[in-house]
């Protein structure tokens, strides 16, 4: 079992800027201790191949993309791109670098979602992403309570195959920069240390000036996570 380390910006998919909009997505690693058999040089026990054969820098590249049509990723080959989501859980061919991440978007995709995350898994993903913006009514649209809930009963089974997201916050569609982080504040709450998060996840759509928002954005974010949880030994992390 490693020590605890500082949060840091580990990735995520959708990492694009097109001036004069920031619209992304990234991940922080959330500053707790290695998740079982998870060394910082390299995994020994715990997790399945691909992960017991990968460092903790090879799970956390940063580089991802978001997509519609897995064939447009062959544009980006050579570009250090290591993995992609499409919304869903599942997707067609990817490039053999590229590892699929598949997400389980709302609770009107989980009908195959269990079967469709172990495929993944089989086939090589190594991480998982929870619910899309469910604090926007237009997107996921779940209370932190049942997103608590939901995430325990569809991503907690997964937790000892793969690397499991937080819910993809938003900071948009309002005049509040910071509105994701009260809802997964009480996310957090809700789960009363029962729900397994590897890391967090989150969006940012700003005017691309706002950079310093950003910085802001993730150092609250950071804040948050090191506050939350901790790992006994022998257990997966859980908030």
């Amino acid at each position: 079992m490693g020590a605890p380390h500082t949060p840091r910006l580990s990735g995520g998919p959708c990492a694009s800027v097109e001036p004069p909009w920031i619209n992304t997505t990234q991940s922080l690693r959330l500053p707790w201790p290695d998740a079982p058999g998870i060394s910082t040089n390299a995994v020994t026990t715990g997790l399945p191949t691909p992960l017991a054969t990968a460092t903790s820098d090879q799970i956390f590249d940063k580089r991802g993309l978001s997509y519609n049509d897995p064939m447009l990723t062959a544009a980006f080959q050579g570009a250090m791109v290591t993995w992609g989501y499409d919304w869903t859980s599942r997707t067609g061919e990817l490039p053999l670098e590229i590892e699929y991440v598949p997400m389980l978007w709302g609770l009107g995709s989980t009908s195959t979602w269990t079967s469709d995350a172990n495929a993944a898994i089989e086939a090589g993903s190594r991480h998982l992403l929870s619910f899309n913006e469910p604090d926007i009514p237009a997107q996921a649209n779940l209370s932190p309570d049942v997103a608590a809930a939901s995430h325990i009963l569809y991503m907690n089974p997964l937790s000892d195959r793969a690397w499991i997201g937080s819910p993809a916050i938003s900071n948009g569609v309002s005049d509040s920069q910071t509105m994701g982080i009260a809802w997964l504040e009480q996310f957090f709450k809700a789960c009363n240390s029962s729900c397994v998060v590897d890391f967090v996840t989150f969006h940012w759509y700003s005017d691309a000036s706002q950079l310093s928002d950003l910085q802001s954005h993730v150092e609250n974010l950071a804040s948050i996570a090191s506050h939350k949880g901790s790992t006994p030994s022998g257990s997966p992390n859980s908030v």
